[in-house]
């Protein structure tokens, strides 16, 4: 299939596609254009797009039982063929032990021989296509999905405040690791992330490992650099609702695997480390004012901040904010042009602390 073709739907909100053996940009009035000329479903390719859109096409449906995909040792940019979403264990059974390492855009999984597939990464979806490193050469025939389940799509990704839009990254790597740190238990609730100046860029729950009966977090991160050395990491204890800075000049290099289920990569910090929330008041200006002043404010760790107006009676007049906060100096504009002249109070809470400051309109 040429490119142009599969890739018509797209219009000309494409601008660039690859493979693992070449590559093509996208031309106004011209359309496609490089070393990659066709499509191959066996394949995964990466496309980057300058706005959301559809990708739309027509064909026959593939067998996958008739479309073995022959592998080499090291990395292989597969496609998946079945039409269902199935347990990444019977997607990949017909490559026995020879697969090391799999990932995919949101998750990976490592092979445990006696254990099978293990890792964020638990099913193979359409649609979707996967990075596989083999430990030697081989030949991946899919089962056809014909009278199999269709497994309900999840990630081990977690669903908090902490989301963001991986699709924005273009390169990612993983860091299979563990949490040392004295007198602390980790349990399925907590969180590790990564961060870069403040930004989220990867999370994960933990997953309980049989082999050494202790919980490993697979994590991803994510990058738009080949290699990044200012990556941060925060682990979040669910039972101790506090979080803790780990210590670690771990950074990011594109397709890096750090770490295993066997023998993980170990975060430590001690207990004195993690801090509680703490708030930092500025204050508003102008103050008196009219209509308008502005809040300052600053956190020392993430947190959810909400900011409230209560009148001189103590009865609250308005929410103004109220939302997940990364660590950081923040101001906000209250607008009062609705409200009558008079002493207000301003009240600044996060999960275990509360500011107040008084502010006064005069009109």
């Amino acid at each position: 299939m040429t490119l142009d073709s599969v890739l018509e739907s797209l219009g000309s909100s494409g601008i660039y596609i690859k493979g693992q053996e070449g590559y093509s940009d996208y031309y106004q009035d011209f359309g496609w254009f490089g070393a990659l000329e066709t499509i191959s479903v066996e394949q995964m390719y990466k496309i980057n797009l300058i706005s959301g859109s559809s990708l739309n096409y027509t064909g026959a449906e593939v067998d996958p039982e008739t479309r073995p995909i022959e592998l080499s040792n090291g990395w292989n940019w597969i496609g998946y063929l079945p039409a269902v979403t199935l347990d990444i264990n019977v997607a990949l059974e017909s490559l026995g032990a020879t697969g090391i390492y799999i990932k995919g855009q949101e998750g990976y999984s490592d092979y445990y021989e006696g254990v099978g597939w293990f890792g964020g990464l638990d099913q193979l979806n359409p649609f979707d296509g996967y990075l596989l490193n083999m430990g030697a050469s081989g030949t991946l025939t899919y089962p056809s999905g014909n009278g199999m389940e269709s497994m309900h799509t999840s990630y081990n990704n977690v669903i908090t405040n902490h989301d963001f839009n991986y699709k924005q990254y273009e390169f990612n790597g993983s860091v299979t690791s563990s949490i040392d740190i004295e007198g602390i238990t980790v349990s399925e609730d907590d969180i590790l992330i990564a961060y870069v100046n403040g930004e989220c860029r990867g999370n994960t729950s933990p997953l309980f490992f049989p082999l050494t009966n202790e919980y490993i977090f697979p994590l991803m991160v994510y990058s738009n650099e080949l290699v990044e050395n200012n990556i941060q990491y925060q682990y979040y204890n669910s039972d101790l609702d506090k979080y803790y800075d780990l210590e670690s000049k771990l950074g990011f290099e594109n397709d890096m695997i750090i770490g295993n289920g066997i023998t993980p990569y170990r975060f430590t910090a001690t207990t004195e480390q993690f801090f509680i929330t703490e708030i930092s008041v500025n204050a508003a200006y102008p103050n008196p004012f009219n209509p308008t002043t502005k809040i300052y404010y600053s956190i020392n760790q993430p947190t959810n901040i909400k900011i409230s107006i209560f009148d001189v009676m103590g009865r609250l007049v308005s929410v103004v904010d109220d939302s997940y906060k990364l660590q950081g100096d923040y101001s906000l504009l209250w607008d009062a042009s609705t409200k009558s002249s008079g002493i207000y109070y301003i009240s600044i809470q996060s999960n275990n602390e509360l500011k107040t400051q008084k502010v006064m309109l005069l009109k």
